[in-house]
């Protein structure tokens, strides 16, 4: 058997040698291009270029190797602590400090976020200490350490062909593959293919929104764009946040350098009907002109804890209607109480079940989110996606084994690109539902219905799920496969 850096090696010399990664530029199968809407944004659009950071550089092999022998969460240097009702961060950092708690004393600009939350970065004497001490003191609701996460997702990237979306459209014509184990996507365009008043947050590691499929797909705020350079014009706290936010790096330039948030924005909205590449659930087409994606980084190539909060209260005070999680921590308070708010205010969270073949994992499996499991194209629910009582009670699968995506990375000659790939685990089932969710957000704006709540679109997504016979007890594939075009007719009263 392979120790295990034996297996991180041969896994890293098949990345570089055989992942083929190379852009679609010949006969695409996509439908014709339809007559468009005016775009959202201009496909070349220099201004909003330049007012970028530059992109940062490829991963080193040091990084690439540590993530390959990732042996899971490991704390960080930062503790998030959340203020009682009336209390006042001055009174608590110079509590603090006469403690001697070793904490980095924050600028004098420095704010709890909406839920009383802040993060104090620990400079000695560890974390764990420093949150006991930290929570002892009067004001302190509670203070609690952070950790580095996963998003996850077994990445295998390959030759890319449109034909290969089973997920949209199975034939049974592959081998190993089942007539019809796919979401019927064709069955639910025939009422949206989704509203640019709908909005998905990807909080990832960071989104390629500058790839082709997916530039006209971007929700731009408008305030920062049309406004001042170096400005805040919006007074929402973030310079220059025109397509989102890198919270793990400070800046505006959400794009990382990870795969995994582009693969995942591909399947929710890449561009449809445009002639070439992919199509996104959500991406638009002839009937309409697709959701938009807000591409929030929260850590390449780990995810942290500590900005997971403040990553969902910018989602939801920009006004998307889901989020899509396709990661996991150790439970955490914070983002507790940031999943609790979004889904007071209207937000759909869906979550990725796991990958470790332990239990689901959390996020996911708090009572606020939708979790995910996958299945693979024989309609199986897949051997590495976790089971668990919140599949059970609330949650559903989508199809996650080898779903073609953007990708943003060439690991055959190490450069950036901007192409198509193959991608399996929960983390590219469950943006899939959250596709789903966004058509079905659209479906008021298109057909003149009451709007939907987060209660009524989980209920429709489990209520419509189709049946999987081949290990699909409800703890592994919760109420059944995702079925975007029974959802659709359901919220119709078709």
């Amino acid at each position: 058997m392979l120790t295990r850096i034996a297996k991180a090696a041969a896994l890293a010399a098949a990345w570089t040698i055989s992942a083929s990664v190379a852009a679609q530029d010949g006969e695409s199968q996509d439908a014709p291009a339809p007559q468009r809407a005016e775009r959202r944004i201009p496909r070349a659009h220099p201004e909003l270029v330049q007012r970028m950071p530059p992109r940062p550089p490829p991963p080193s092999a040091e990084v690439l190797l540590a993530a390959l022998l990732d042996t899971g969460p490991r704390p960080l240097n930062v503790v998030s602590v959340r203020l009682r009702e009336g209390a006042a961060l001055a009174a608590v950092l110079f509590a603090a400090k006469q403690a001697g708690i070793p904490i980095r004393q924050p600028g004098v600009d420095a704010r709890p976020n909406a839920l009383r939350i802040i993060d104090l970065v620990i400079t000695g004497g560890g974390p764990g200490a420093a949150a006991a001490a930290l929570a002892g003191l009067e004001g302190v609701e509670f203070a609690q350490v952070n950790w580095t996460g996963r998003y996850e997702a077994v990445e295998s990237l390959s030759d890319p062909y449109y034909s290969y979306q089973w997920n949209l459209l199975n034939t049974g014509r592959d081998s190993g593959s089942a007539l019809d184990a796919d979401i019927d996507i064709e069955e639910a365009w025939a009422h949206t293919q989704g509203d640019p008043g709908v909005a998905i947050a990807v909080i990832d590691s960071g989104v390629e929104w500058q790839h082709p499929e997916l530039l006209e797909r971007l929700m731009v705020n408008d305030a920062e764009y049309n406004g001042a350079p170096n400005v805040d014009d919006d007074l929402n706290g973030f310079i220059d946040d025109i397509a989102g936010w890198d919270f793990d790096k400070g800046d505006n330039d959400p794009r990382g350098v990870k795969n995994h948030g582009t693969l995942v924005a591909g399947v929710i909205s890449s561009a449809t009907g445009n002639g070439v590449g992919i199509s996104g659930i959500a991406g638009g087409g002839s009937k309409s002109a697709g959701c938009l994606i807000l591409p929030l980084a929260i850590g390449d190539p780990y995810p942290r804890s500590d900005l997971l909060d403040d990553a969902i209260l910018y989602a939801v005070a920009r006004g998307v209607k889901v989020i899509t999680l396709n990661l996991s921590f150790s439970e955490d308070a914070a983002a507790k109480l940031a999943l609790e708010h979004a889904a007071a205010n209207g937000v759909v969270v869906v979550c990725a079940a796991g990958n470790d073949l332990s239990t689901v994992s959390w996020p996911a499996s708090e009572p606020s989110v939708i979790p995910v499991a996958s299945t693979g194209a024989g309609d199986c629910a897949s051997s590495f996606s976790n089971p668990g009582k919140p599949l059970t009670d609330g949650g559903l699968a989508a199809p996650g084994e080898k779903i073609l995506s953007l990708t943003v990375f060439d690991w055959s000659n190490n450069t950036f690109d901007t192409s198509y790939g193959e991608v399996s685990g929960t983390s590219i089932a469950a943006p899939q539902v959250a596709a789903v969710a966004g058509l079905l957000f659209s479906l008021p704006r298109a057909a003149s219905l009451p709007p939907l709540t987060p209660t009524e679109v989980r209920t429709l997504l489990r209520s419509t799920a189709d049946p999987v016979g081949c290990l699909g007890t409800p703890d592994k594939v919760g109420a059944g496969r995702l079925n975007a075009g029974n959802a659709l007719r359901r919220a119709l009263g078709l």
